[in-house]
């Protein structure tokens, strides 16, 4: 169970340079900095692309911190795959995001980071149709530098 402690969770106060001036504005500016986040996510997008066609040694796949199953597509008609766990196909998101409104017009995100494993110990990633393994991310630090590069991000201390 995921629990509020400081040594299991982390939560920030989410701004653009100031706050939004509606719920709207705040839900489409986080989905969309999220979403430019990480698409197209180097090391990850390549590397993952020259195992699919290559059978290139799996690389670890960072972007897994943000839950699983992680689907590979490649617009240019490339190979697809989806990552998973080996015995656990989804994970949800360790990373809860919403907002709130603090005034009339005034909106901000509040982002929850619980810092669980990603899967059960000794339990790998798996790509469905390679069958190729790699390991989980070892930390969350990709979803730490989400948060501090595409916000003004005030993280809340207890």
């Amino acid at each position: 169970f995921d629990v509020l402690h400081k040594n299991t969770c982390r939560i920030w106060v989410l701004t653009d340079a100031k706050p939004w001036t509606s719920a709207e504005q705040a839900v489409e500016a986080i989905g969309a900095a999220m979403r430019d986040f990480r698409s197209g996510r180097e090391p990850d997008h390549q590397a993952v692309r020259a195992l699919l066609e290559r059978g290139t040694r799996p690389p670890t796949v960072e972007r897994a911190a943000f839950g699983l199953p992680l689907p590979f597509r490649y617009s240019d008609g490339g190979p697809t795959d989806v990552l998973q766990g080996i015995h656990h196909d989804r994970r949800a998101s360790p990373l809860a995001l919403r907002v709130t409104q603090l005034a009339p017009d005034c909106f901000v995100g509040v982002a929850v980071l619980f810092e669980s494993e990603l899967l059960p110990r000794n339990e790998g990633l798996q790509f469905q149709r390679t069958r190729k393994t790699t390991a989980p991310p070892p930390n969350y630090d990709l979803i730490h530098q989400f948060i501090t590069e595409k916000f003004h991000a005030q993280e809340v201390k207890f």
